[in-house]
C-alpha cells in the first residue's frame, strides 16, 4: 500500500501537525486574535464598511463575526512546517522556507479573511459558509504549492505549462 518512506512521511507530519494544533487550541492566543480582528477591522473600513472590533469581536456593517485561533494564519504555517519537516530536506532550507513564507501565509490569511467577512456581511451566513470552506482548500493548496516548489516534488501533472 504505502512505502516505507511513505509512512514514515505520514507518521511524522501527523505528529508535527496535529500536536502543536491540539496545543494552539489551549494556549491563550487573544493577543493574536485581537491583532487579527483589529487588522480586518482596518482592512474592511478602508473598502467602505462599517467595522468595529473589541477584543477579538469584530463587526462589519452590523454583523458580529468572533476571531479566534484558525482565523490568525497560524494553522497554515503549522502545515506548511510539517510538511517541510516531514520532508528529508537539510534544516537550513526548512527555516529559510518559513522565514520566507511565513510572512507571505499571514498576510494572505488576512486577505482570505477579509473577503469572507465580506462576503458574510453583504451575503449573510449561508455564502460565509460556502465561502469559508472554498477558501479552505484555496490555503490548502497554496500551502501545499508553496511545499512542492521548497522541497520539489512533483506529481508529474501538468497545469498551465507548469510541471506540478
Amino acid at each position: 500500500m504505502f512505502s516505507a518512506r511513505e509512512r514514515d512521511f505520514l507518521a511524522k507530519f501527523l505528529i508535527i501537525f496535529f500536536l502543536p494544533f491540539a496545543v494552539l487550541h489551549f494556549v491563550d492566543a487573544s493577543l493574536l486574535t485581537t491583532a487579527v480582528a483589529y487588522a480586518e477591522k482596518i482592512l474592511l473600513s478602508l473598502l467602505g464598511y462599517s467595522a468595529a472590533s473589541v477584543g477579538d469581536d469584530l463587526f462589519v456593517d452590523g454583523t458580529h463575526f468572533k476571531i479566534v485561533v484558525d482565523c490568525t494564519g497560524l494553522v497554515l504555517v503549522l502545515l506548511l512546517a510539517a510538511l517541510l519537516f516531514a520532508t528529508p530536506l537539510k534544516n537550513e532550507k526548512r527555516l529559510r522556507a518559513l522565514l520566507i513564507f511565513t510572512p507571505f501565509l499571514l498576510a494572505f490569511n488576512l486577505l482570505r479573511l477579509l473577503l469572507t467577512l465580506s462576503v458574510g456581511a453583504v451575503l449573510g451566513q449561508p455564502a460565509l459558509e460556502a465561502t469559508h470552506v472554498l477558501m479552505w482548500f484555496v490555503d490548502s493548496a497554496v500551502v501545499f504549492f508553496i511545499w512542492m516548489r521548497v522541497a520539489r516534488v512533483s506529481l508529474g501533472l501538468r497545469f498551465a505549462g507548469m510541471k506540478l
